[in-house]
């Protein structure tokens, strides 16, 4: 399905405006590309600028790769020698980025028998992404974003793996500036629109959660497709989004409470939930109230759909967790691995979550410094890491510079367990070794900018029982 043509050159050149440089044939397209080491043949190579990098500089790279077309915003000696060599085709455009966006966009009006969701929040988004197109597969040809490819450069890529057999699409869609949104609603004019949550991630860049909320909530902007929009009913901005004249009146709740009717739940650890829906008795896996969450929310989306709850049931059992996004490893020492990003909110989930096992051995955990914060970080750090401090957790490891004031201010809880920081990798692994014993359950929380699966390695060698252990 992937290797349909798209469109044509001249589509494409009309499409997004620009100009058609093209004297000899003009082919089929039949991907696009903004990284010219992911060009393949018959791709269309969108040359964008950006504070580090001028995609202009390495055409000549997507040319050998195969590139058919590229999207320029002006010609110079290389694309001269190009076109007349006819090596490739050329279209001349205003702005290259706006260009791939107003794309994307007009390549999606083309689908008019799929049903879009997008996705939203500042945490649960991926995972609830995941769950709901598993979902939507069992029922019919579903396409959703690979990997986090939901920015404004990311969705315009993703749209593009639309073909006419698909009958759903679920679109993630991430935000990290101001404006950001508006782009991504006008590209994907989602018909449901589900925003898990608004919580502290980025705020750096927002300077606040008001901030961050009047953004998120854009995405039920939806043109006059939105059908319904879906919400978590304990956000604290959901009374604002269902007071909102503009789309309150489409917004439903999702959650143990307003899903009590339909859903109840068992609570099995670290083996995950059981859920009960109708008839159907689930085992999903995935681990914690926040990854539950993220199933209802797919489960309120799926409800819209008309899918029934022999599929979902399917789908839901044979959910796996993402990388870094409680993953469980089973070795001497029992591992939580949480550490794909983090924020406030998804730190006090995941200590709550540890907080709430049983567990015969030591609890540890490992917290890494949360990045993007700007001016709120050392109140944030100092948050979280008194969070720890307080938790049910026997040692705590802080990792990062970000993290160290909150650790130098840290006192109630230090004489009550093991408290350690560095923002030495060698220093941590050494921490690690000679406190953890067989029997101990750890959770790694953090940014994925501190990389704490680096970490994984010593303490998948940890098998030893020392006294007292």
């Amino acid at each position: 399905m992937s290797n349909e043509p798209l469109m044509s050159v001249r589509e494409a050149a009309l499409m997004m405006t620009g100009t058609l440089l093209a004297e000899g044939p003009e082919p089929y397209l039949s991907s696009v590309a903004i990284d010219s080491r992911k060009v393949e043949p018959g791709s269309l190579f969108f040359a964008l600028r950006g504070e580090k990098s001028d995609g202009h500089k390495y055409i000549g790279n997507a040319v050998s790769a195969g590139a058919v077309c590229c999207v320029i915003e002006n010609e110079n000696s290389e694309t001269i020698a190009l076109k007349e060599n006819q090596s490739c085709v050329f279209i001349l455009v205003k702005d290259t980025l706006r260009a791939l966006q107003v794309l994307a966009r007009e390549y999606r009006a083309k689908f008019e028998n799929i049903f879009i969701v997008g996705i939203t929040g500042s945490s649960g988004k991926t995972t609830t992404k995941e769950l709901l197109a598993s979902i939507l597969a069992k029922e019919n040809l579903t396409v959703m974003n690979e990997g986090n490819l939901n920015s404004e450069t990311g969705l315009p890529l993703s749209i593009f793996r639309i073909r006419p057999a698909h009958r759903f699409g679920v679109f993630e869609m991430g935000i990290n500036h101001a404006g950001e949104m508006d782009v991504l609603v006008d590209i994907l004019r989602p018909d449901y629109a589900v925003l898990t949550n608004i919580g502290t991630a980025h705020i750096g860049l927002f300077g606040s959660k008001e901030r961050i909320a009047n953004e998120k909530m854009k995405i039920f902007h939806s043109f006059g497709n939105l059908k319904a929009g879906i919400v978590y009913e304990n956000d604290d901005f959901t009374p604002q989004i269902l007071a909102d004249s503009r789309y309150g009146k489409k917004i439903s709740l999702y959650g143990l409470e307003s899903q009590k009717n339909e859903v109840s739940v068992i609570d099995k650890g670290l083996s995950g939930t059981e859920i009960t829906l109708g008839k159907e008795r689930i085992a999903f896996p995935l681990i914690g109230n926040h990854n539950l969450l993220n199933a209802l929310a797919a489960l309120k989306a799926a409800e819209y759909l008309g899918i029934d709850d022999v599929k979902i049931k399917e789908a839901l059992e044979e959910a796996k967790p993402l990388f870094g996004r409680g993953e469980i490893t089973n070795t001497p020492v029992t591992v939580i691995s949480d550490c794909y990003n983090s924020n406030l909110e998804s730190v006090k989930a995941a200590l709550d979550f540890l907080d709430s096992i049983p567990w015969s051995g030591r609890k540890a955990v490992l917290l890494g410094s949360i990045l993007e914060l700007g001016d709120s970080s050392d109140a944030i750090h100092n948050k979280v890491a008194d969070m720890a401090a307080q938790s049910c957790a026997d040692a705590v490891f802080l990792f990062g510079k970000e993290i160290e004031k909150a650790y130098n201010g840290l006192s109630g809880g230090k004489k009550d367990k093991h408290i350690f920081w560095t923002d030495d990798p060698g220093k941590m692994n050494n921490a690690l070794s000679g406190y953890l014993c067989t029997g101990d359950i750890i959770l790694l929380k953090g940014s994925r900018g501190m990389s704490l699966e680096r970490f994984l390695e010593i303490i998948g060698k940890i098998n030893r029982k020392v006294p007292n252990c």
